[in-house]
Formats: structure tokens, sequence, C-alpha cells
């Protein structure tokens, strides 16, 4: 209670305590006193908005009210999941802030394209030629893709190509591969695409080295 003065009829007397010699023991506080204790709190909520504000920047101000603030956090949730809707990410604004903001890295930018270079497979596979016939070749082998690829050219100099083809009607994820020699080329139905990778047949059984590849979503 502050100090009052009152007269007891002889003299004035004085009662009650300054708030700075009341004393708390609460671990909340640094303060060791009601009037120290009540100035931590305020610079305590004065330093978060102010850090609050900074965080969402304009129109937001250190000025505003927790409220006020809310409503600032608010309104950019509102606009930040309109713009994922139209983007054609499934989001609403009572979503947190964290589920909002991670689907921005599945909005899709058009076709992607990963390109690299491996090395033909050790193990020798044999796959069947369009005209029935059977060859034994090594393969290439890409896993890890961050997308199903629709086509997938390999090269190995000097003159060997391979392209596989993801068919959008029957069998999918099993395509066809294009060998030209230079002087002749064939087809073969043993090459895969997968979800995340794919699988070739080059068209020798040595060991061939290096090949070169595109892959196109």
């Amino acid at each position: 209670m502050p100090k009052q003065k009152y007269w007891d009829g002889t003299q004035w007397v004085v009662i009650g305590t300054d708030a700075d010699q009341v004393s708390i023991s609460s671990t909340l506080f640094v303060a060791k006193n009601v009037e120290d204790a009540l100035k931590e709190l305020f610079t305590s909520a004065d330093n978060g908005k102010k850090d609050i504000a900074s965080v969402i920047g304009s129109p937001a101000t250190s000025n505003d009210s927790f409220a006020q603030l809310k409503t600032h956090i608010q309104n950019n949730k509102n606009q930040l999941a309109t713009s994922l809707t139209s983007k054609g990410q499934a989001a609403v604004n009572s979503e947190s802030l964290q589920s909002l903001v991670a689907k921005v890295g599945a909005i899709s930018t058009g076709k992607r394209v990963a390109s690299g270079k491996v090395m033909a497979n050790q193990t020798i596979v044999t796959h069947e030629l369009f005209n029935g016939h059977l060859m034994d070749t090594r393969t290439i082998t890409v896993n890890g893709l961050a997308f199903q690829p629709s086509v997938v050219i390999a090269k190995r100099e000097p003159n060997e190509l391979i392209i596989g083809l993801l068919p959008s009607i029957t069998r999918i994820g099993i395509s066809y591969f294009d060998y030209d020699s230079g002087a002749a080329g064939y087809k073969s139905k043993a090459d895969t695409i997968r979800q995340s990778g794919f699988t070739l047949p080059t068209s020798w059984r040595v060991n061939n080295g290096e090949y070169e590849w595109v892959a196109y979503e």
C-alpha cells in the first residue's frame, strides 16, 4: 500500500510502504521489489512489441498494440494463403505460418530438367528389341531425381545416343530407347523410367565408360 498521511488529532501519522520498499520473491523477475518489477515488466513488453514489429515490417510499427500486431500477421497469412491457392496449392488462412511457408516450395515453376554424368553398370542385362531378338548389354542407372522424367537422353562419345520416352497411354513407367550408331538404328523395350530416376540399356556388352545424360519432366 502506498504511503498515506493522516492526522490522529495530535500529530500527522504516515502509514504504508513505498513500492520500492516492498520486496518480491518471484523467480520470474530479476527485480527484488515491486517498483523495479513493474519497470522490468513494461520494458519486456515494449521490447517484445518492437521485435515483433521489426519482423513483420511495414505497416506494423513498435507503437502498435499486441492486438494490432496480431492483425498484421493474420493479414499476411490471408494474402499468403490466397497466393498459394492461385498457384495450385491448397491453402487456408487458418493454417500455421510454418505450414503455409512450407507449401511455397511445392509451387510448380514449369518443366524441370536435370543432367549429369554416370558410368555404365557392370552387370550385363538381356533386353528385347522390337524385332523380337534379344540383346545382352550394360545399362546406365540414375536415381534421386526430384521428378519423374518423361524424356531422357543419354550420350557417349563418339557415336552412341540413347533416348528414353515415357508413354502416356499404357505401360506406365516403361518406355523405349532409340540407338543410332551412325549407320543403323534399332529400338528396345528394356528401359524403365521411375518416379525419381531411370535405367536405360546401352548398346554395348563391353565396359563402355561414362555417359552424359539429360532428363526432362
